[in-house]
């Protein structure tokens, strides 16, 4: 007989710049780079290698094309991370009017523990807020759940957003 755990989603929003507690690297050599032209095969490539730890399954099996899709479609912002020419994580980014999405983020398991996650996490936020510069009533948002990350909802916290919601979700037993 297996039974799944309880999911909780956590929902976070930042409804300014300024609440933003900055985080650097120490590493002098961390980068962070927007991917132009899109690569469909890049975010596909990052979704499985970050998210294999913390089933993110939904996307799995998306072809190239429909990454594409997504891509385009959604206005997708796409971030890589790097340290000389190592890459550490990712994340995307869905602006829709004054908001935007942080969609998804994380480290590859390479780089988790290296002090690189808030460094990453201060550099998303600071490209979600140029997206909606000048605009009334913007804000930064994401979720994150509790089979991400250990550290991830205190990470969003520490660095100033906001928990607006929580969801718990049950869980399927057999």
């Amino acid at each position: 007989m297996t039974t799944q755990q309880q999911e909780i989603i956590y929902y976070l929003e930042m409804h300014s710049p300024d609440a933003l507690q900055p985080s650097v690297s120490k590493d002098k050599s961390f980068v962070v780079q927007e991917i132009l032209p899109v690569d469909p095969s890049l975010n596909k490539r990052f979704y499985l290698a970050v998210g294999e730890s913390y089933e993110w399954t939904e996307r799995a099996q998306w072809s190239l094309d429909t990454w594409a899709d997504y891509i385009k479609q959604d206005s997708i912002h796409t971030f890589v991370a790097k340290s000389d020419d190592t890459e550490l994580g990712y994340f995307e980014l869905m602006p829709d009017g004054a908001d935007v999405e942080l969609v998804y983020f994380g480290l590859l398991p390479t780089a988790i523990g290296k002090g690189y996650g808030s460094a990453l996490l201060t550099r998303a936020v600071t490209e979600a807020w140029a997206l909606v510069e000048g605009m009334e009533d913007a804000r930064v948002w994401v979720h994150t759940c509790n089979f991400d990350h250990p550290n991830a909802l205190g990470n969003y916290q520490r660095i100033g957003f906001e928990l607006y919601n929580t969801e718990y979700i049950e869980g399927e037993s057999e």
